[in-house]
């Protein structure tokens, strides 16, 4: 009898280390994509090509990382073409002088 509660508690503790271990990679995996991610965005890299699956708290925030991701790449393209405009509109006024 003895031996048997000491079998049974070996199994649920080596089976409790087991969800503990699969629920950490569930959570810190997401999470370490998520600080990949944002730090390309801070490193500037506005074309990345990430997945975002599912609807939990990370989901959603690698989301959201994707709009905003999409909004600063159509900011910069906007920048570039208004900049690219006074350039021409300055090559022209010195043309003209």
């Amino acid at each position: 009898m003895r031996l048997v509660q000491i079998a049974v508690l070996i199994i649920s503790v080596l089976a409790g280390v087991m969800v503990f271990m699969l629920a950490g990679k569930m959570i810190v995996n997401p999470l370490v994509n998520a600080v990949k991610v944002s730090n390309e965005i801070a490193d500037g890299n506005l074309t990345m090509d990430f997945q975002v699956a599912g609807n939990d708290e990370v989901s959603r925030l690698l989301s959201a990382m994707k709009d905003m991701e999409n909004r600063l790449r159509d900011v910069v393209t906007n920048i570039l073409m208004v900049s690219d405009n006074v350039q021409s509109g300055s090559d022209e006024i010195s043309a003209s002088a």
